[in-house]
């Protein structure tokens, strides 16, 4: 799940990039940003979900995850003034959508490799 993550984020970096190139600076920053408050609650869901604390209480660990992304936009909103909203929605679509995305094909991969 970690490594799907860190794809992700390299493709999140990747297409800011190209963005900043494209339109500007400031939305391929916007990109970037908003993938990232994505992505951080997952990979704090995935390290929790190994551990022996949360393994029966997968609802609150959801409940929480959400409300992290939440408070992420939150603050990113909050804090940062001149902001691209449709550049920061694209980042957290692409992020939403590009994790399990990976994360399917790293599986079929280790299963055509192993079968």
């Amino acid at each position: 799940m970690f490594s799907a993550l860190l794809v992700t984020t390299a493709a999140i970096a990747v297409g800011g990039g190209f963005l900043a190139l494209l339109v500007g600076v400031q939305a391929g920053v916007d990109l970037f940003l908003g993938g990232i408050v994505v992505i951080l609650p997952q990979g704090w869901l995935a390290y929790q979900l190994g551990s022996q604390r949360w393994s029966g209480k997968p609802a609150i660990l959801a409940f929480a995850k959400y409300s992290l992304v939440g408070a992420g936009f939150a603050a990113l909103f909050a804090l940062k003034t001149p902001i691209n909203g449709l550049a920061v929605l694209a980042g957290a679509v692409i992020a939403i959508g590009a994790v399990p995305i990976v994360f399917a094909a790293k599986e079929r991969t280790k299963a055509t490799k192993s079968g």
